[in-house]
């Protein structure tokens, strides 16, 4: 859950995707097959010693987004800096590094106004 802290090494993940979270070093995450839903609010927390997202394909409909944020806070209640809001067609591959015990979430969410592909990417810490 949302609120749970949670400080081991791998990805953390939930929401309404439907993800499996890793205790590994590193993985693949996505919006899952298809074209994801509307109203979609997914979330991936990625923790270790230097933790990395590389977004490999992206493709989201109007006004739907991807936050990527940093927290020293594992649970991401408090002190989170956002690093990025992707849209639409960005430039891939595109890597995200946070360290100095930090953790690095993906937050994901879509609107009630159409859909899209979505994106994929790979994970590491």
């Amino acid at each position: 859950a949302m609120g749970e802290t949670w400080v081991g090494t791998g990805m953390q993940c939930g929401g309404t995707c439907g993800c499996t979270s890793s205790s590994e070093l590193s993985g693949v995450l996505s919006d899952g097959p298809g074209n994801y839903a509307n109203n979609e609010n997914c979330w991936w927390i990625i923790s270790g010693a230097d933790p990395t997202v590389t977004l490999t394909w992206f493709s989201l409909a109007w006004a739907d987004k991807v936050y990527v944020e940093e927290s020293a806070d594992a649970s991401f209640t408090s002190g989170v800096t956002l690093l990025a809001t992707l849209e639409g067609r960005p430039s891939v591959p595109r890597t995200y590094t946070v360290g100095g015990g930090k953790h690095l979430r993906l937050r994901f969410t879509s609107d009630a106004s159409g859909t899209g592909p979505g994106f994929d990417a790979s994970w590491s810490v």
